[in-house]
């Protein structure tokens, strides 16, 4: 390499003169100062040398080159004449030559070096010397035109390139950039010209690569064109993966898988090519096995691991690999959709921890362009985690912006359906009809059904019926909210548990017992009860809550999915009443709250934390439930009520108003809050709070609290 040969004749050239010049008549440099000036010529030589090499100044690169051959050459020879006629006696006698002192006679040194001047001058002289000189000066003005693109003057640096392509012709750098300016200019026709002129006196594969895309991009076309590349650079990972591209687009993912092979043979290209086979085969459902591929992506790959993580969803796969934290804060394209595969394919099982990680990574500032790519899947996998707040808060604010409001707010809606609060599933709701979206027509029919709006369920789902795969499920649902109680015995046996759930009310109680006595089906009776012990106890009324309970003896049932809800519905009411030993055999049994619902879990050992007087993991049991699920209202306001006022006396309304945000058709929750704004006299507050109080409880039940605060 010029470089090293430059370093290495510099090294001999200073330890030669400190040997020798003392036995060179008249030389010039006395001294130390001979060694010193070939120091500071080698020191500008280097200098600059590295300069052009480092911005891929190719035409200097090419002076430096050739000068570097020609005087090694041209030196070499005449050192050989040097050698031959000083030496060649000693030589043929073999006599040692290091330790003979000579002055040479034959060939002086000065001789020596003014020869090989001339012979080194010949070379240049004979291979085109103008060509060295035109070089420099096209090497001149490419550098001058990196300055002014640095300095942001690209009409001075247009011209300086231009002017060192017509010295220094068709040098590399300077057509590229210019092919750049134009690409700025959007002049794809003088772009490609410029990078056919930059390769056609060194080729390369990005200056053949970047003029591809000024071209038609018609595969068929493209295809030639990279063939013809492929002649080139036979073995590129760079070309195989673009034909493997062109092949996908030509819709033969067999031959653009093979060609994606042969670019992960290259170590350029290894991680580009697993990534396009992973896109391949997620787009063309291929059968490559996500688990066994899982073992080639390395840690850190975070493109490929997107595209795996993306693959194994399609398939319905579960990874058994664990999710890797971002080792930046700065989100790019592969990082956001490995968040958001990753969460999705981990979504039961995935670390909260992982899902807080990547929610604070997608509401980062400078992320904002990510964060509709992250946040949904973060929503769900809060969602599925038990995490409810935090899914509500990443689905609200993906919703900022963006073109899928309507579904994100559907999703919302559904989510506090199955919160058991259909009050706040029909604000969501108003917003994605606002939007246009149509799949939230039948969410916003059952969410009025739930709260005996019956009049507007009607309509929409009269509306519904035009859809074949609804009709059926509009019909029955209109003959339920239109019966009259004579004719509640026409139904069958899952319309009459629908007229109980949706057409009862609480004054109904004798009406309740009458219907569910006309179901047959065992299952559906149970359902039945089940539902209304349920409204009964969000409503606040654990005691009917519980005599209605009671009356599930005798009901035989086969649904056992319907047998594990009334288990579970049984431990919750012989928690609210204090039944720690029951719950601890319970758990002592196996039971086991699952991941969706851990608020309940946390609260059962919440409760037996309390029994043992460890009143500190009691609070800060009952403060995480209070902070990841406001729905979970018993233990939100158990939570209020352990919070001790004497050290903040806003703590236990700070948490309940907060609560109230979140849930705010709560009737447990809004009692508590009107409780303690009455207590510290926000009589403003606390009237708010009885006015949506109100509209969440039955009037019997509201009369009844209002006497009670009176």
């Amino acid at each position: 390499h010029p470089i090293l040969l430059l370093g290495i004749s510099s090294i001999l050239a200073v330890w030669g003169i400190m040997r020798h010049q003392d036995q060179m008549d008249g030389f010039m440099l006395p001294g130390p100062l001979a060694p010193l000036a070939i120091l500071g010529a080698t020191i500008i030589a280097l200098s600059g040398a590295t300069f052009f090499y480092t911005t891929a100044n190719d035409a200097a690169i090419e002076t430096i080159t050739n000068m570097s051959l020609y005087a090694h050459i041209g030196f070499g020879l005449v050192f050989m004449l040097y050698i031959i006629a000083n030496f060649a006696v000693f030589l043929k006698e073999n006599r040692p030559v290091i330790q003979v002192l000579f002055k040479p006679k034959t060939m002086q040194f000065f001789t020596f070096r003014f020869a090989g001047t001339i012979a080194m001058l010949a070379f240049i002289l004979y291979g085109a010397w103008i060509r060295p000189l035109y070089d420099t000066r096209g090497a001149r003005d490419a550098a001058m035109g990196d300055y002014y693109v640095l300095t942001g003057d690209l009409q001075m640096a247009e011209g300086y390139y231009k002017k060192s392509d017509s010295y220094a012709f068709h040098n590399h750098h300077a057509n590229f950039v210019l092919a750049n300016i134009e690409r700025l200019k959007q002049n794809p026709t003088k772009e490609r010209l410029y990078y056919l002129n930059a390769a056609e006196r060194r080729p390369t594969l990005q200056a053949y690569m970047n003029a591809l895309n000024t071209l038609d991009q018609s595969p068929i076309y493209l295809y030639g064109y990279l063939k013809e590349i492929e002649s080139a650079f036979p073995k590129s990972g760079v070309v195989n993966n673009a034909l493997g591209l062109i092949y996908r687009k030509l819709n033969q993912p067999d031959s653009a898988l093979y060609f994606f092979s042969q670019a992960e043979a290259d170590g350029l290209t290894e991680s580009t090519g697993r990534l396009n086979s992973l896109a391949t085969a997620v787009t063309n459902n291929l059968a490559l096995q996500a688990d066994s591929i899982s073992a080639q992506v390395e840690n850190g790959a975070f493109g490929e691991l997107a595209n795996l993580y993306a693959l194994a969803n399609k398939q319905g796969v579960i990874l058994k690999r664990k999710v890797e934290f971002l080792p930046d804060t700065a989100l790019n394209v592969f990082t956001a959709n490995y968040l958001a595969n990753a969460l999705l394919n981990q979504t039961d099982s995935v670390d909260t921890a992982f899902v807080s990680h990547a929610f604070k990574m997608a509401t980062r500032p400078s992320n904002v362009a990510y964060r509709e790519e992250v946040l949904p899947a973060v929503a769900h996998a809060a969602y599925k985690n038990g995490l409810i707040n935090r899914a509500f808060q990443a689905m609200q604010m993906a919703t900022v912006g963006s073109e899928n409001r309507g579904k994100y707010n559907n999703t919302m809606a559904l989510w506090a359906l199955d919160q058991s609060a259909p009050g706040m599933a029909l604000n969501y709701l108003q917003y994605a009809i606002n939007q246009e979206y149509a799949d939230a027509r039948l969410t916003q029919a059952i969410a009025f059904s739930e709260v005996g709006r019956r009049g507007e369920a009607v309509v929409l789902f009269d509306s519904l019926r035009n859809q074949k795969d609804l009709a059926v499920v509009a019909e029955s649902m209109m003959r339920i909210l239109v019966a009259k109680p004579e004719f509640v015995q026409d139904l069958n046996d899952l319309e009459k548990y629908a007229y109980c759930r949706y057409r009862l009310t609480y004054e109904d109680s004798t009406e309740f017992q009458k219907t569910i006595r006309m179901i047959e089906d065992p299952n559906w009776r149970a359902r039945a009860v089940l539902d209304r012990s349920k409204k009964l106890f969000a409503w606040d009324e654990v005691r009917a809550s519980i005599e209605l309970y009671n009356s599930f003896d005798g009901v035989g049932m086969s649904d056992s999915k319907l047998f594990e809800e009334i288990r579970e519905h049984e431990l919750l009411l012989q928690a609210v009443i204090g039944n720690v030993e029951f719950i601890k055999s319970k758990k002592a049994s196996g039971w086991r709250a699952p991941v969706a619902r851990q608020a309940v879990g946390v609260y059962y050992d919440a409760l037996i934390a309390g029994a043992t007087s460890d009143s500190v993991s009691y609070r800060n049991k009952l403060n995480w439930i209070a902070a990841n699920n406001s729905f979970f209202d018993i233990a939100v306001v158990a939570a209020a009520r352990a919070t001790k006022p004497t050290t903040d006396k806003l703590a236990r309304y700070s948490m309940l108003a907060t609560a109230v945000q979140n849930n705010p058709h709560s009737a447990r929750l809004l009692k508590a809050y009107v409780t303690e704004a009455r207590r510290l006299e926000f009589d403003d507050f606390a009237q708010s709070g009885l006015q949506a109080l109100a509209q969440s409880l039955p009037k019997p039940l509201y009369q009844k609290f209002v006497s009670s605060l009176q």
